[in-house]
């Protein structure tokens, strides 16, 4: 009985350690299971870091070369604009030295015209009512004839002598004229500069 007992403890003894090693066998594997698990994980993590870290340089490399060209244009842009505003300027500055220069002339002229003809240097004469040189000149004569008058007796040459203030006057006329002509010139050369400006790329 005694035997039969300890072959009993024995199979027991031996089916406990059995069960002993396979539950540390499990927990072995389990352990294997979580270091791979933790290793093949991290590799995922590794190639997904080298993986983002590629695709994040390329869009950057990428994006840096864009900025670059938008840059560089903008820069040329800007270069063209500060140079179509400055030869706009030049061209505006030009034209309104040109216009000054032209009105002193003409003031200056128109003086010295002025007192030539007040110092009987300068005489205009009215061609149209010199003798025999249109209708107006041919009535005067026959009047002249039939009432009888002297006919140009009065010191004035063929009766078309033009008046000192008369000759002032139309050589006034005529500079003021001038003076609108470099107002329209300057006006031009000012819209012609801005068309360019605004036409400018």
């Amino acid at each position: 009985m005694k035997t039969t007992r300890k072959a009993q403890e024995g199979v027991i003894a031996l089916v406990w350690l059995y069960v002993g090693a396979a539950i540390l066998v499990l927990l072995a594997l389990a352990g294997l299971v979580k270091v791979w698990s933790n290793y093949t994980s991290g590799l995922v993590k590794e190639g997904y870091d080298h993986g983002v870290a590629e695709t994040t340089a390329s869009y950057t490399k990428r994006d840096n070369a864009q900025l670059q060209a938008v840059v560089v244009a903008q820069r040329q842009a800007e270069d063209r604009a500060a140079k179509a505003e400055a030869d706009a300027a030049k061209s505006q500055s030009l034209a309104s030295a040109n216009y000054q220069r032209g009105i002193l002339d003409g003031k200056t002229k128109l003086a010295a015209f002025i007192d030539s003809a007040r110092a009987g240097g300068i005489e205009l004469r009215d061609p149209g009512s010199q003798a025999g040189t249109g209708p107006a000149c041919d009535n005067q004569a026959g009047k002249a004839e039939t009432t009888g008058a002297a006919g140009v007796g009065n010191g004035q040459a063929g009766g078309g002598l033009l008046s000192k203030d008369a000759t002032v006057f139309l050589a006034t006329e005529a500079n003021r004229a001038d003076e609108i002509v470099l107002q329209l010139t300057a006006a031009q050369a000012v819209i012609v500069s801005d068309r360019t400006l605004c036409n400018s790329p």
